[in-house]
């Protein structure tokens, strides 16, 4: 495994894990997939893995702390996050509204059953927030994220093609 290069361990982590999700499949009633499905499935998380690691941040500082900025005037804001559960297979989320003088408009906090990734789990509590804006009639709202992979699927102008895409249609 030393001498691998760094693409070969990249395309074993992906391949177990292809294997993971169809062992996953399997065990939850599924048909066992074909070998070239497992194949294809590595291929095609191995074209993500690649894409989103040649949009890596190039800095790796961690002593940077974010501040809370205002949103424009007339927008209302949207703070929000999501987490998943220690053992993996529930989570949850929370979102606080505030005005451009940050006064407060409102918060929630909610429970997701059964959510399968954690960016999944932070794409839903961006469209809990837009739903919840929809529901007040607040036609000006930014959504702020601390998961960069979300911020950058939501601001993408092609397709998603992940397994959390449309997700990201919905919102």
């Amino acid at each position: 495994m030393a001498e691998a290069s760094d693409e070969d361990k990249s395309a074993m982590i992906q391949g177990l894990y292809a294997l993971w999700l169809a062992r996953n499949d399997t065990r939850e009633g599924k048909r066992m997939e074909e070998a070239d499905m497992v194949a294809r499935r590595v291929a095609a998380l191995m074209e993500e893995w690649k894409r989103v690691r040649g949009r890596e941040e190039t800095s790796t500082r961690t002593d940077q702390h974010a501040i809370w900025e205002p949103p424009a005037t007339g927008w209302l804001k949207a703070n929000l996050d999501g987490a998943k559960s220690r053992t993996g297979q529930d989570g949850g989320g929370g979102v606080v509204f505030r005005e451009e003088d940050s006064a407060f408009r409102g918060a929630a906090a909610f429970f997701l059953p059964k959510i399968p990734t954690a960016e999944a789990t932070e794409l839903m509590a961006c469209k809990r927030a837009v739903q919840m804006a929809l529901q007040r009639d607040i036609p000006k709202l930014h959504l702020e994220t601390d998961c960069l992979a979300v911020a950058r699927m939501l601001n993408e102008q092609e397709r998603n093609l992940s397994s959390v895409g449309i997700m990201v249609e919905e919102i």
